[in-house]
């Protein structure tokens, strides 16, 4: 999706390299190393989708802007409209894992657990920031923003509820959580400090 990903954020208009991974920074909250970022936009630009335009004269040349192609806008619009079918998503990496947390020894899983867990309280904390910035702005593409955050934030409280199943059925000690769940700021996670289901 990281393909689409740019291409849509270049049907606003023609952007250079940098800007578009400060845009996708902070429109999707992942951060992107710039060389992965500049080798998919090199390869869109190889593939037609994409090309680089002339840059103005008292412009700095390494911010080399690019431009959406028409062939990069019918892509962008064949994959925006193939959306697949509600159940046919697949499972994440660490989803899958737990089929097999049964293979393991159980320090393994206890490991595999508590690092999951440290990971998903710090893209909690992370999404957290990330609402209350867009809180401030008040556009329409801002309000969108801030309901995709909000799902995110609620696949990460379940993702949560999920590690702690997991402890239950394969009897594994609870370890303290990174961020204790009383400091957070969504309800569901702060239900789960009190007790609630």
């Amino acid at each position: 999706m990281f393909r689409y990903h740019l291409l849509g954020m270049l049907r606003k208009g023609t952007q250079h390299g940098y800007g578009l991974a400060k845009e996708y920074r902070h429109r999707g909250g992942v951060d992107s190393g710039l060389g992965s970022f500049y080798r998919e936009l090199q390869k869109l630009v190889e593939q037609g989708f994409v090309r680089r335009v002339a840059n103005k004269d008292d412009v700095d040349p390494r911010r080399a802007p690019y431009e959406i192609t028409t062939r990069g806008e019918e892509a962008f619009d064949d994959w925006f409209e193939d959306l697949p079918r509600a159940g046919h998503c697949q499972d994440s990496e660490l989803a899958v894992r737990a089929l097999f947390f049964t293979e393991v020894q159980p320090d393994t899983a206890h490991r595999v657990l508590s690092r999951w867990e440290s990971d998903l309280w710090d893209l909690t904390k992370r999404i957290e920031r990330q609402i209350k910035d867009v809180a401030q702005r008040h556009t329409v593409t801002d309000e969108v923003h801030r309901a995709l955050l909000q799902r995110r934030l609620q696949h990460a409280a379940k993702d949560l509820e999920f590690v702690e199943d997991l402890r239950g059925i394969l009897s594994l000690p609870d370890v303290e959580p990174a961020v204790p769940l009383a400091e957070s700021d969504d309800p569901q996670v702060k239900r789960r400090a009190a007790g609630g289901a």
